[in-house]
């Protein structure tokens, strides 16, 4: 706009006027965006509240995440910290009623094994025993209390995870001028703050966003960030923002001491899915040791849609041969777009068969693993989880009733636990209705604790029902549950959980509630599971989804 000035007091005048009424208008237009995040802010914490469904509060942070004012970072936070506070009032409520509910469960294992024994000295079976029908109703009662307080940290997880998601809309769609001074807000404040999971949070917020501060932020922390708990967030947060530029700064976390920021940065450059990191992974697979040696061929095979093993050396042949032109391999789930549909392809059979995965090649001379069940132990630090409920005394063929499926059980785990070199450290969890273990932590692989672990199998007795959380819960506390436990260094990396049937005793019972409890408690870890189902009535989808979520291998025996 241009004005032009006289001298005349009433073009002076005139211009007085103008100045004020543009000076009001643009007062207003201030105000009223205030006032519009202001009701934007109030609106959101009507809705997002403790208690209220998770399809409500995800719904306010969707609305929230369109706000395009700096102010409502805060709120962000403040939603962060209340489900926090949520989790924490929950968890609490869950420990008191499970341990409510294990006191009932143990009166009437009491009362079980007195009515056994009372059998037996009159020397007949114990037939049916009478139990209280109150008894029966409290233990129902508790653990349907336990389950459902289960059912909302669930849930209090999930908004969480949506609150990160909105957190990166809403950077994304923030002003460019408002965007720069909120990540200069993290650098100096969020992304420092003492509590770990505000941390957390902003990190994973950045890997939502595309902007290239985002990236700036997340390869200075992989750079200078020393922090053991938060480095593998920081990993995976920048192999979802920055993909294929992201491989330059991961790669020299490959010396890195830790091993789980290794196996967070192998795991990554999988999931980046760019051929420039097969070179460097093959490089790689020559200085690894132990179980990471398992996952660099893991993300090779991703890469390459190839399965050589862990063997440096067919790698590299294969690369040399193939890396002219390589065209990375299509996702299962991506239809070919070069593909014609055959006439007639609507009718059912007429689509092509499909193609046997390759089977690997055996391998090389002298280069033989232990293994269990036919899966390779490649971990120098394992825990064996095994099933000893009253369902594996049952025969493993019908033809055969004398050879149960404990007893191959305990054939699989002697010969694992016999192959293991001296320098690896194991431990043992049998479980049924309760849950034992050998010793309380790692013991290493010496000839002498080889041959007691033996007898501790040999010994071994089953019966009972089948408690899986509480022995998967037992396992990770001998790992480590998270970065600040005294195991996290010295734990396990490995653990072989091996199961006949369904979950039917324990804290939890519900397949999917102790999958989402072991995501959690793995989520620092990044321990790898293989599951091994003995026998028809084994719980496949948990079994397939346990190891998958951890990168393991599930096998059907």
């Amino acid at each position: 706009m241009l004005v032009v000035i006289h001298r005349s007091g009433y073009d002076r005048g005139m211009l007085r006027r103008v100045l004020i009424t543009v000076l009001v208008l643009l007062l207003g237009a201030v105000a009223f965006g205030k006032d519009d995040t202001r009701s934007a802010i109030s609106e959101f914490k009507k809705r997002f509240k403790p208690g209220m469904s998770s399809y409500t509060r995800e719904g306010a942070l969707d609305r929230l995440a369109e706000v395009r004012d700096k102010a409502v970072q805060k709120t962000f936070q403040c939603a962060f910290e209340l489900t926090g506070s949520e989790i924490r009032r929950l968890v609490l409520g869950k420990d008191d009623a499970t341990e409510e509910m294990k006191r009932l469960e143990k009166s009437l294992d009491d009362k079980v094994m007195r009515e056994s024994e009372r059998a037996r000295r009159k020397g007949r079976k114990p037939g049916r025993i009478s139990v209280p029908s109150t008894l029966l109703q409290q233990i129902s009662n508790a653990r349907d209390k336990v389950e459902r307080l289960q059912r909302r940290i669930d849930v209090e997880y999930q908004v969480r995870g949506r609150l990160s998601r909105a957190g990166g809309i809403w950077l994304d769609g923030l002003p460019e001028k408002d965007r720069t001074a909120v990540f200069k807000g993290l650098e100096s404040r969020g992304l420092t703050d003492k509590d770990f999971t505000v941390r957390a949070f902003w990190i994973k917020t950045l890997g939502g966003t595309t902007h290239a501060s985002a990236t700036r932020l997340l390869t200075g922390l992989v750079a200078t960030e020393k922090d053991r708990r938060i480095l593998p967030v920081v990993v995976d947060a920048l192999a979802k923002q920055a993909g294929e530029g992201a491989i330059a700064d991961l790669l020299p976390l490959a010396a890195d001491e830790r091993w789980q920021i290794r196996a967070a940065v192998i795991a990554a450059l999988g999931r980046i899915g760019s051929p420039e990191a097969i070179q460097p992974l093959i490089d790689w697979l020559r200085k690894e040791e132990g179980r990471l040696r398992g996952d660099l061929a893991s993300a090779l095979k991703v890469l390459t849609g190839k399965d050589l093993g862990v063997y440096p050396d067919r790698w590299q042949e294969w690369w040399d041969l193939n890396k002219a032109g390589f065209k990375p391999p299509r996702p299962a789930d991506e239809a070919d777009p070069e593909a014609e549909p055959a006439e007639g392809g609507d009718e059912p059979g007429d689509e092509p068969p499909e193609e046997e995965p390759e089977a690997p090649p055996p391998p090389p001379a002298g280069e033989d693993h232990p293994s269990f069940y036919g899966i390779d132990i490649l971990s120098k630090r394992i825990i064996f989880v095994i099933d000893i409920s009253s369902s594996m005394t049952e025969p493993v063929k019908a033809n055969n009733p004398a050879r149960t499926k404990v007893d191959v059980a305990k054939y699989e785990l002697r010969n694992a636990i016999l192959a293991l070199p001296d320098d690896a450290a194991f431990n043992i969890i049998f479980y049924h209705h309760e849950v034992s273990q050998w010793r309380k932590g790692m013991v290493k692989a010496e000839s002498k604790e080889r041959k007691k672990a033996v007898k501790f199998v040999d010994d071994m007795v089953a019966d009972g029902n089948t408690n899986i959380h509480d022995a998967l819960k037992l396992a990770f506390h001998i790992v480590g549950m998270g970065a600040r436990d005294k195991n996290y260094e010295v734990g396990a990396d490995t653990i072989f959980f091996l199961s006949d049937g369904k979950p039917n005793r324990g804290e939890i019972t519900d397949p999917v509630q102790i999958l989402e409890e072991v995501k959690r408690w793995n989520n620092l870890r990044r321990v790898k599971i293989h599951t091994v189902g003995v026998g028809d009535g084994h719980a496949v989808a948990f079994m397939q989804a346990l190891a998958a979520s951890s990168g393991g291998t599930y096998v059907a025996r």
